[in-house]
């Protein structure tokens, strides 16, 4: 007897639906996006179930991509445009997410890394054997490390690990200014780096779900209201030689 069309459909929708269950039975990564990585995309104000879950070291879990271009654009003078997220591993743990900004120049101009599970304390004390000169940061996350003469911020919490870092130091507010001012050098003063690594750190709180996640530069913007060329002494003038009186 010749079946109807929605016999057929029916029949049709029970067995893909059978195929289905059977593949994510044996073990396929049914949770994966098609790129390979694992979509497991960190809504707003879900950060703390993402560091519980990253403290597990499972997959993807530990993620950057809930950040939103509103929470990254008071570290940057220029206009937050793009965000590019690539996992930090081949098996898909941690998550990398590279914040662009307006300009030719400014591809990653903020980029922000977690890993979870013994690879995140791992990599927490390789990147601080690294620093020339390894400086404590306070108030983000259980510790944290910049380097010297450096605003980049290096974060624990559990066994959670967060990096946040910048492309150009004069894109962050206040710091051109007071570069030129020392000379055209980023000898601007351990205070001040210190106040951007906590400013960076507030990215990192708002994955833990936990510290302050306000950052706030205006000690830089103060500084660099009244800053001068020759704070920093410049270069020294050089005369040049004549050829002498003309005849």
């Amino acid at each position: 007897m010749k079946r109807s069309a929605s016999s057929t459909a029916i029949s049709t929708a029970i067995s893909t639906a059978i195929a289905v269950a059977t593949v994510c039975l044996l073990g396929s990564a049914c949770s994966k996006s098609s790129s390979g990585s694992a979509s497991a995309a960190v809504t707003p104000g879900a950060s703390k179930a993402a560091a519980s879950k990253g403290s597990s070291g499972g997959g993807g879990s530990a993620t950057c991509k809930q950040l939103t271009f509103a929470q990254v654009q008071p570290l940057i003078t220029i206009k937050v445009i793009g965000l590019k997220t690539t996992s930090l591993n081949f098996d898909g743990t941690g998550q990398q997410c590279e914040f662009d900004a307006k300009g030719t120049d400014a591809t990653g101009a903020i980029t922000v890394q977690v890993l979870p599970g013994s690879q995140g304390a791992q990599e927490y004390a390789k990147t601080v054997s690294e620093e020339s000169k390894p400086v404590a940061v306070s108030g983000v996350g259980d510790k944290a490390s910049r380097d010297t003469e450096d605003g980049g911020v290096t974060a624990l919490k559990g066994d959670l690990f967060c990096s946040v870092t910048y492309a150009s130091s004069d894109q962050i507010p206040g710091v051109g200014p007071l570069e030129e001012a020392h000379g055209a050098t980023n000898n601007i003063g351990e205070n001040y780096y210190d106040t951007i690594a906590q400013a960076m750190g507030t990215l990192c709180n708002r994955i833990y779900g936990s510290g302050n996640t306000n950052p706030d530069l205006s000690s830089l913007l103060s500084a660099a209201a009244t800053a001068s060329p020759s704070d920093g002494g410049g270069l020294p003038s050089v005369g040049l030689p004549t050829d002498g009186p003309s005849s």
